[in-house]
């Protein structure tokens, strides 16, 4: 699009004198014979590994002249790679919603219209999901995306819009996981047995005020439980934690211990290990 600027001059006799005056001013935007615009957001405010993004693009002719075969394409991250969700892409414009085919997935490109009148805008909605395999260090996701038309005809000159990118932040979380585990398979009155709980966050922020609940067997007497958590031992005491009439242990019951297991690292999960240890009486 050009801008057009005109203004006046004149000149004038006052008696035996002369002079002059200017206009201000004045601008009318030519419109170029073809243009393309193209405009995307996401609806997610933030991501997580495997978590899926929806967009959407909306492309607008912004010239004087009709455009052909439209098409947009989405580079699917840069630091943070995105797989296209099979079977989401649906075209949005005046005649309702239709699925539409990508005809690549790597870069993705999507057929947007056969014929997009000026001034005409259609929108493109799409799910891409966050690979499994991005780095644990990646604090956001980028991609970009642009349209594409073709003047007169299919087989037309390119007309090629602006770039538009949509830069989501990680989510802060933490996800916690628990499997429990026991030492003996097979054990007599008067022994020892001891259970293991691991506890491990897959997010990006420690999991803080851990708070496990075991309905212990009957007959079976705490004697000793602790933690590790990146090489420290912690020892509870026996006000620490509580066990109730159905032998049910909650760890920690006094506020002045609390139990965090960190965050996920570029070396794995953080992980924490509890142990109950105890003397079978039954």
């Amino acid at each position: 699009m050009a801008i057009l600027n005109n203004f006046a001059t004149l000149t004038y006799n006052s008696g035996d004198d002369t002079g002059a005056a200017t206009s201000n001013v004045v601008s009318t935007n030519l419109l170029d014979s073809y243009g393309l615009t193209a405009t995307k957001i996401s609806l997610n405010q933030d991501w997580r590994s495997k978590e899926n993004i929806t967009y959407l693009v909306t492309v607008t002719n912004a010239g004087t002249e009709p455009l052909y075969a439209v098409e947009i394409t989405d580079d699917l991250g840069v630091n943070a790679p995105l797989v296209y969700l099979e079977a989401s892409a649906v075209v949005i414009d005046s005649n309702g919603v239709a699925p539409v085919t990508p005809s690549e997935v790597a870069p993705l490109i999507i057929p947007v219209t056969s014929v997009l009148q000026p001034s005409e805008s259609v929108t493109v909605a799409y799910v891409a999901q966050v690979s499994a395999s991005v780095a644990d260090d990646a604090e956001s996701v980028t991609n970009t995306v642009f349209a594409q038309g073709r003047q007169g005809s299919d087989a037309g000159e390119v007309v090629t819009s602006d770039v538009s990118s949509v830069t989501l932040l990680r989510a802060a979380f933490a996800q916690v996981d628990i499997v429990k585990t026991v030492d003996k398979a097979v054990v007599s009155s008067g022994e020892t047995l001891t259970y293991t709980f691991t506890i491990e966050n897959s997010g990006n922020i420690p999991a803080t005020n851990v708070v496990i609940t075991d309905t212990l067997p009957a007959g079976f007497e705490i004697t000793d439980i602790r933690s590790v958590t990146n090489g420290v031992t912690t020892v509870y005491e026996g006000t620490e934690y509580a066990v109730d009439a159905n032998n049910t242990l909650t760890l920690p019951a006094d506020s002045t211990v609390t139990i965090t297991v960190p965050a996920r690292s570029a070396l794995g999960n953080g992980v924490t290990v509890v142990t109950v240890t105890g003397i079978v009486t039954g």
